[in-house]
């Protein structure tokens, strides 16, 4: 199965029919599996999405519990998904849509808490290490 009729590529082709290399992907970027998820999940009657109560509605119809959606050991509430998805991105008109724009959330989430760190540094209440220290010897 192609995932773009023009673009050749298959599945396999990323290791995704193999059940370890598809749980390491999820491990290394939940947020996208998450949102691949939804996207495939999400009914077409809650399409478009053009507010913070639609964004809640939506993930309350997919979640694990009602409230929750959990993959891969990361996980997020139909309230944080509301407060934490930025208003511009609204709205949503399809699956595509919900991928890319959820995509594009989870970079502005990951830079603003990357900058919120760095200033720390930068004001010195906190002090730069590595965050994958390598132990002595290795290299």
């Amino acid at each position: 199965m192609a995932t773009d009729p023009g673009d050749g590529l298959e599945l396999a082709d990323f290791g995704l029919e193999d059940p370890e290399v598809l749980q390491a992907a999820t491990r290394m970027a939940p947020a996208l599996f998450m949102a691949l998820h939804i996207a495939h999940t999400l009914d077409s009657s809650h399409y478009p999405i053009t507010s913070d109560a639609a964004i809640e509605k939506a993930l309350q119809s997919v979640a694990n519990d009602g409230d929750q959606f959990t993959l891969a050991g990361a996980k997020i509430t139909s309230r944080g998904a509301k407060d934490r998805f930025p208003n511009e991105l609204l709205p949503i008109v399809n699956r595509r849509d919900l991928l890319e724009k959820v995509y594009i959330a989870v970079i502005a989430s990951h830079r603003r808490a990357s900058q919120e760190e760095w200033d720390k540094v930068q004001s010195g209440s906190k002090k730069l290490v590595a965050s994958h220290p390598i132990p002595k010897g290795v290299l």
